[in-house]
């Protein structure tokens, strides 16, 4: 059969094109074409002049955000060196009370880079003005920090903060409602030792427009890291039982001077499992120290010297003294003075080093395992059980005297206590 020459190239072309798209397609399975990182969960949290931009990515990936009045954009943050999972990007100078269009781009390791919310979809409003925010204070230790400061009207209270410019975590916003306040105070926990952090505060006020201060990197701390060489000495003063009703129970106050003399044996210490078996406290030689006081004309001083510990634990045991002698095995045993609620206290404070905190108790000295971990113990045999003063301690410093007082119970039964006031103090505490 004869082909017509006009056919036969017109059945070559269609061969031709059969290969070429048979070529392509296999090609397109064996390289797909990259895709970048998968964008999710985005969010925007505006404030007056500024707002920060939220989202989450698959894989690791870094943050960069466009925006403009228009759907055009025209500006952009700087694209992060650092990537993560999780992103925070914070814009500032912004204009009061304004529309803003916005978009997101992550850039995975491999250099592809998605976006989401180029199409003009995503969108926030600043904020009216908002509260008047002034004197923010931080203040670090080595594991946390208070962050502070005050507005001219009642507002919420919240703090956004990392180890860089871009922040990255907030705080859960709180004083709301009813309890909005003009005074504000947030604690960060579970940071870095060492470890320089950026932070802002943000307050809404009741028509809920906000005001943020810091959120151009001007205000950060940096967490304590070093452990301090010198020698400190933690300061003890006036310790009593003291109870709703009855006779206050001195067990240390400038009254029993006499008894506090180097020698006696009537300071006794031990450390904790922490510390192993030597403790680095020496002596009862400074239990009438007259260089610093609460009261009267003397206080129980201990040195130590600070080095690598992870905590101390001393208990005092007055062995011939005037408390032993209020048990029932000894003579003239009265230990019924205190009644109704009953509270142990002593006022504290140290030197040598800025701050630290400060557990204290009372209770048996048998059997003990940890006293470190006050908090934890209860009754062992007959004895009465050891009381703590709180899970943290109470925070003592090296300018004023501060009172640490712990609820022993009501009409508590005291009559197995051997004599001991006990106190626990940890390395991660301590202020240099």
């Amino acid at each position: 059969m004869k082909v017509s020459r006009k056919a036969a190239v017109f059945m070559l072309l269609i061969v031709s094109l059969s290969s070429l798209f048979f070529a392509c397609s296999k090609k397109s399975k064996l390289d797909p074409l990259p895709s970048g990182p998968a964008i999710t969960n985005v969010d925007s949290i505006p404030s007056s002049t500024s707002a920060t931009i939220t989202w989450t990515t698959d894989v690791s990936a870094t943050s960069k955000v466009y925006y403009g009045t228009t759907n055009s954009f025209g500006s952009s943050t700087t694209e992060t060196a650092s990537t993560t999972k999780n992103h925070s990007v914070n814009i500032t100078g912004l204009a009061v009370n304004t529309d803003y269009y916005y978009y997101v781009a992550s850039k995975d390791a491999a250099n592809n880079t998605s976006t989401a919310g180029e199409d003009g979809s995503y969108i926030f409003t600043t904020t009216a003005a908002g509260p008047v925010i002034s004197a923010v204070t931080d203040s670090a230790s080595s594991t946390s920090a208070t962050i502070t400061w005050t507005t001219d009207v009642a507002a919420t209270t919240q703090v956004f903060y990392g180890t860089t410019t871009g922040f990255g975590s907030q705080t859960t916003e709180i004083d709301t409602g009813t309890n909005m306040k003009t005074s504000h105070s947030v604690t960060l926990t579970s940071l870095s030792t060492g470890t320089k952090y950026y932070y802002y505060v943000r307050s809404r006020n009741a028509a809920g427009n906000a005001t943020t201060l810091g959120d151009d990197g001007t205000l950060d701390f940096t967490t304590t890291s070093t452990t301090p060489t010198a020698d400190m000495y933690l300061m003890i003063d006036d310790i009593q039982l003291t109870g709703t009703t009855g006779t206050t129970f001195d067990i240390y106050t400038d009254d029993f001077g006499a008894v506090f003399t180097g020698g006696t044996n009537n300071l006794a210490y031990m450390g904790s499992a922490a510390d192993g078996s030597a403790p680095n406290i020496s002596g009862d030689s400074e239990a009438t120290y007259t260089g610093d006081k609460h009261a009267g004309t003397a206080c129980w001083r201990i040195p130590m010297t600070v080095g690598t510990s992870l905590s101390w634990d001393g208990i005092y045991v007055l062995a011939t003294g005037l408390w032993r002698n209020q048990i029932p095995s000894d003579p003239g045993a009265d230990l019924s003075g205190p009644t109704g609620t009953v509270t142990l206290s002593c006022y504290a404070k140290v030197s040598g080093i800025t701050q630290t905190k400060l557990k204290i108790g009372i209770g048996d000295d048998s059997a003990w395992t940890d006293p470190l971990n006050i908090e934890s113990f209860g009754t062992v045999g007959n004895k009465a059980s050891c009381k703590k003063a709180s899970a943290i301690g109470t925070t003592i410093s090296n300018t004023t005297w501060t009172k640490i007082s712990v609820t022993v119970g009501t009409d508590p039964d005291l009559t197995n206590i051997n004599g001991v006031f006990f106190w626990s103090m940890s390395m991660a505490d301590v202020t240099p």
